[in-house]
């Protein structure tokens, strides 16, 4: 603030100063070209030369503006066919919105037509298309917008993979989601997408090798999602088990696991599925190692609890007294009774087995419980009392 009223103070002083000598002594100024003479003051030609100045600049605006003219037309142009794309893209997706689909893919087809970025258009045209039905136009227009934009390529690819996926196309999905992984891009969601195809397409061995490369994948979905694809290899490991080769394919699963992550491994549902897998390959002595682990947690899952009176190991067993301890801390647990039931039928105590299905029956009506129940009254020639449950059973379904 300061420095500006000094400037405007030496402005005036200035201004003072020429004045004072414009009063005293204009002076005089002679110039002469070729034949051509002029006279005139000191301060006329100053103002002569400042007016040659603002000419000369205006003359200098004038003709830059008139070369740069073609560009800024461009430019102008480019703007106004921007604007009346984004208002036509608004327009289509409006459309698309209220359900009137066959108006709104013709607007976004239009839009595409003068734009020279049509990527939401085309995308919006193939959700159109897709709405009404038709799969095949929809998956034209992802076409058209792949040959014209290489840049958004995985996209482009990966919606195509999902059109194919909601058409039940699991096959030319898996196909087409080939093209993406891993040469254009190995995305999170990319992989995830893979991971759900191989498993679809029944793709074991390719499912393997991807989980074993994409171990350390930056997704938080990835780690569920890979124990889970896990499981499934697993689960169809024991499927191809036979009496002739059950040895074989027990060390297989046991060899596939061990070479699992720890933190795979020590995880309580996967450790759960795997139990299962063993009792199913009627591994008891495996599945009892990993169900002592389950049942010592401070919440057992309740899957593991159940199955552990498929259990079939002798009555020295930490199992028997572990379930005692879960029933005695939850007295309502349900799937412990059901647990310490199929236990006491294993070891010949039938009567045990009765008490705790009852007592289970009291906390829930399961038909499962039922079912043990009224198998268990029967095999004991009680057969008034199973048939009077069955009623019950039967009387509960219809309601």
């Amino acid at each position: 603030m300061i420095r500006s009223w000094l400037a405007l103070m030496l402005l005036l002083l200035a201004g003072g100063v020429v004045g004072l000598a414009v009063v005293h002594d204009q002076g005089m100024v002679i110039i002469s070209w070729d034949g051509w003479m002029m006279q005139a003051s000191i301060w006329t030609m100053l103002l002569l030369l400042l007016l040659l100045w603002f000419f000369s600049d205006l003359v200098l605006v004038v003709l830059y503006s008139a070369l740069r003219m073609p560009k800024n037309w461009r430019l102008w142009r480019h703007r106004r066919l921007l604007s009346g794309y984004q208002k036509t893209l608004d327009q289509g997706e409006s459309l698309r919105l209220l359900g009137r689909f066959e108006r709104a893919e013709k607007i976004l087809l239009k839009a595409a037509s003068f734009s020279n970025y049509p990527l939401n258009a085309w995308l919006g045209a193939s959700r159109c298309a897709e709405q009404m039905g038709a799969y095949d136009r929809a998956m034209h227009h992802l076409d058209r917008a792949l040959a014209h934009d290489e840049d958004d390529r995985a996209v482009i690819l990966l919606m195509q993979v999902q059109l194919l996926r909601r058409q039940g196309l699991d096959d030319a999905a898996l196909a087409k989601a080939r093209l993406i992984y891993p040469e254009v891009s190995r995305a999170p969601e990319v992989v995830l997408c893979m991971v759900d195809l191989l498993q679809c397409c029944g793709q074991w061995g390719a499912l393997a090798e991807l989980l074993k490369r994409e171990r350390s994948l930056a997704h938080p979905d990835w780690q569920e999602q890979e124990r889970k694809a896990h499981q499934k290899i697993v689960e169809h490991m024991a499927e191809q088990a036979t009496v002739i080769n059950r040895a074989h394919v027990v060390e297989q699963v046991a060899s596939y696991v061990q070479s699992l992550a720890k933190s795979l491994r020590e995880h309580p549902l996967f450790k759960t599925a795997l139990l299962s897998i063993w009792l199913k390959l009627e591994q008891h002595e495996r599945a009892e190692v990993l169900l002592i682990v389950l049942l010592k947690l401070k919440q057992p899952p309740v899957e593991a609890v159940r199955l552990a009176g498929q259990l079939k190991v002798g009555k020295d067993s930490p199992i028997q007294e572990l379930l005692e301890r879960l029933s005695e801390r939850y007295p309502t647990h349900v799937e412990a009774l059901q647990a310490l039931a199929g236990r006491a039928l294993y070891l010949g105590d039938r009567a045990k087995a009765r008490t705790c299905l009852e007592s289970a029956l009291n906390f829930r009506a399961d038909p499962s419980i039922q079912a043990d129940l009224i198998e268990l009254l029967q095999a004991e020639g009680l057969n008034h009392q199973a048939q009077h449950l069955m009623i019950q059973a039967l009387r509960q379904l219809s309601s």
